[in-house]
């Protein structure tokens, strides 16, 4: 082979390694670039799962537990003041008042859960907390009765009427009025007895509620005063439930 042909044998040998080269280079810097991308998108989302999650104020499980017996608070001073004229609804005031009464037992729904989980999500916790929510069912079931009923009647005497007609329904005074409502409370205090037990709670807590339970029974114009003795009965769990409703999930360990 002449010397010409040496050289262009060599030329195209040496673009070939560059070309070669080239190739190879962009491959590199393309998997490094896919490695940084993915690098990059790890980070992003062990960075997201680290941020914590954003909820509404009104899913603090510590507002519900001093907003459940403030509405109950509200619906007994507003029975109080429906009440000075002698005679309870209908009208804006009785309407309210068990508007606000329906609104705690929403409440008090997450308070028996978190109880519940404070108290370790046992069996027994487990019945006691459907035990209230039966008890709530009730109650809201009178509640709305009572609503309707205001809103059929045009005065007491006509409220009255249906409200004869409806309880001697066979069952109704028993799963709507006397009975079952009662349930509510027993569940609550249920759960309050086992985180006492559990020393979640000191043992005056227990008995706090059980007052309140009672001051319905002595007079309903006592109502605020029960309200006010199941806030201050709540007021030890509330320092210990989590201020969302869940707990934040774990962070990954890296690999």
């Amino acid at each position: 082979m002449g010397a010409p042909e040496q050289r262009a044998a060599a030329g195209l040998d040496t673009a070939g390694d560059i070309a070669d080269t080239r190739e190879t280079f962009s491959l590199t810097r393309g998997s490094a670039e896919i490695a940084l991308l993915g690098d990059y998108s790890d980070a992003r989302k062990i960075q997201d799962w680290r941020q914590p999650i954003r909820r509404s104020p009104l899913m603090n499980p510590r507002i519900t537990f001093v907003a459940a017996p403030l509405l109950v608070l509200a619906y007994g001073v507003i029975r109080i003041l429906d009440g000075l004229d002698g005679v309870r609804g209908p009208g804006l005031a009785w309407t309210s008042g068990h508007l606000a009464f329906i609104g705690a037992l929403a409440l008090f729904v997450p308070v028996s859960w978190h109880m519940r989980r404070l108290a370790g999500r046992g069996t027994l916790s487990t019945v006691s907390t459907v035990i209230g929510y039966v008890g709530s069912l009730a109650l809201l079931a009178q509640f709305v009765i009572d609503i309707a009923v205001s809103f059929i009647a045009t005065d007491r005497a006509g409220m009255d009427a249906i409200f004869t007609q409806i309880q001697s329904v066979p069952g109704v005074l028993f799963a709507v009025y006397n009975v079952v409502p009662i349930l509510f409370y027993v569940g609550q205090l249920a759960l309050i007895v086992q985180l006492t037990v559990q020393r979640h709670v000191k043992i005056w807590v227990p008995f706090v509620y059980v007052l309140n339970i009672l001051m319905p029974l002595v007079g309903k114009d006592l109502i605020p005063v029960g309200a006010i003795l199941t806030l201050v009965s709540l007021i030890p769990i509330i320092g210990q439930v989590s201020r969302t409703a869940e707990p934040a999930p774990a962070v990954p360990a890296a690999a």
